[in-house]
């Protein structure tokens, strides 16, 4: 349902990294990642789950806080990278909404989503290095 469209490239796989480098990694026995892609009516919704430790709450509301921050819209506390941060923003300012990353968590795992517009190919602006 997803193949055809065209989204802004790297937005997928910081994500994924991040759920390998800081929930995965550090749980015995190892974990899941699952990164599923679906349509929404005339947008496309991304999700990257992880089986992993999860946050505290106290972390998961301090990640939101940050990355909900514009003064402070590459720095979220706690990370050696800036990919939730890059990711939030890139979407954010490049399809101009509101909205850019949805992330849940708990001591079974976390789940980082994000919906784009549904875009074909020959809708995509000419700049093909931008795209996926």
């Amino acid at each position: 349902d997803v193949a055809n469209a065209h989204m802004l490239k790297l937005l997928l796989q910081p994500l994924a990294e991040n759920a390998l480098y800081h929930s995965i990694k550090n749980k015995r026995g190892g974990g899941t990642i699952t990164v599923t892609g679906r349509r929404e009516n005339d947008r496309l919704r991304f999700t990257v789950s992880d089986t992993g430790v999860g946050m505290s709450p106290e972390k998961l509301a301090s990640v939101r806080a940050h990355l909900a921050d514009a003064s402070h819209p590459s720095y979220v506390p706690g990370n050696s990278g800036f990919g939730l941060s890059n990711v939030h923003q890139r979407i954010r300012l490049y399809y101009s909404q509101e909205d850019g990353l949805d992330i849940q968590s708990d001591p079974g795992g976390t789940t980082v989503s994000f919906c784009v517009p549904l875009r074909a190919r020959e809708e995509s602006p000419r700049d093909q290095s931008l795209f996926g």
